[in-house]
């Protein structure tokens, strides 16, 4: 997997995550928390669930309704186009 080209990433914040949690569980997280979600965050059953809709989510998003995409698919293959003459 190091190898492999990441293609969507998520940045999450101390802040966000802090908000968060005054909003649910009406206080920030404290330091052995945080350190827990730094550590294994990607090991709790509703984060690798959420990864797993946030992938499906993508894959949907760009193959439906392909004309949504126009201007991006344009640009893409104009740069595509002059990397190919150079």
């Amino acid at each position: 997997m190091d190898k492999q080209k990441i293609v969507f990433s998520v940045h999450i914040s101390e802040e966000e995550i802090n908000l968060a949690g005054k909003d649910w569980i009406g206080r920030k997280l404290t330091d052995i928390e945080l350190n827990r979600i730094i550590s294994a965050g990607d090991e709790i059953d509703d984060v690798q669930n959420a990864r797993c809709d946030l992938i499906c989510g993508l894959v949907k998003g760009v193959t439906n309704n392909p004309e949504d995409w126009f201007g991006i698919d344009e640009e893409y293959l104009e740069e595509k186009k002059l990397n190919k003459k150079g």
